[in-house]
């Protein structure tokens, strides 16, 4: 295989791994991002412990009540006032 892809190579993969559900395929056609409830998951989990996440309802394929540091397009849905001591 020759050092880097062509663009049609990486469209290839992309759409592969749509199509075996790796990925949201409809939030792919409609906002032409990448994300799956896996993801969405795994990211909200990394940032609980920051005071403040923005997040967009157009992009959320999974639940977010059980996180309680969201600002969801505009409003509070429970965020902390203070930032969790990491040091600990």
């Amino acid at each position: 295989m020759p050092e880097g892809c062509t663009a049609d190579y990486v469209q290839q993969v992309v759409d592969a791994l749509l199509e075996r559900g790796f990925f949201s395929k409809a939030q792919y056609e409609k906002n032409g991002i990448l994300t799956s409830e896996s993801i969405q998951d795994h990211y909200f989990e990394a940032v609980q412990q920051r005071k403040c996440v923005e997040v967009s309802t157009d992009y959320l394929l999974i639940e977010i009540s059980k996180y309680k540091n969201l600002y969801v397009d505009g409003s509070n849905v429970g965020i902390s006032t203070e930032n969790v001591d990491m040091k600990t």
